[in-house]
C-alpha cells in the first residue's frame, strides 16, 4: 500500500484487500479513516513523527485484523521515493 504524506492513499493491492478482509478500494482516502486498526492513532501519531523528521524506516505488530481478530499483523513502513510510505503487510497464515 502507498500512503502520500497526508496518509491518503495513492496504492492498494489485490492481495491486501484479499488477505486484509478488507475487498473494498480505499484509494483517495485517508489510510487511518477506513483502517480498522484499534491502535491507529498512535499508529498515525508515529508514522506522522516519522515522516517529519526524515526518510521513514520502521516496523511494528499490532493484534488482528478485519479477516481474523486473533492474528497479528507486522507492518514495515518505509519512505517512497516519489513522497509518502509504503506500507508491506505480513499475515501469519491460519
Amino acid at each position: 500500500m502507498l500512503l502520500d504524506r497526508r496518509c491518503v492513499v495513492q496504492f492498494y493491492s489485490a492481495t491486501e484487500a484479499r488477505e486484509s478482509g478488507y475487498g473494498m478500494e480505499p484509494l483517495g482516502r485517508d489510510f487511518f479513516d477506513v483502517s480498522h486498526c484499534d491502535s491507529k492513532r498512535d499508529f498515525r501519531e508515529r508514522l506522522t513523527r516519522a515522516m517529519e523528521a526524515g526518510a521513514v524506516d520502521f516496523e511494528l505488530a499490532l493484534p488482528g485484523d478485519l479477516a481474523n481478530p486473533n492474528r497479528e499483523v507486522r507492518i514495515r513502513v518505509m519512505s517512497a521515493r516519489k513522497g509518502g510510505v509504503w506500507m508491506f503487510m505480513e499475515r501469519d497464515r491460519p
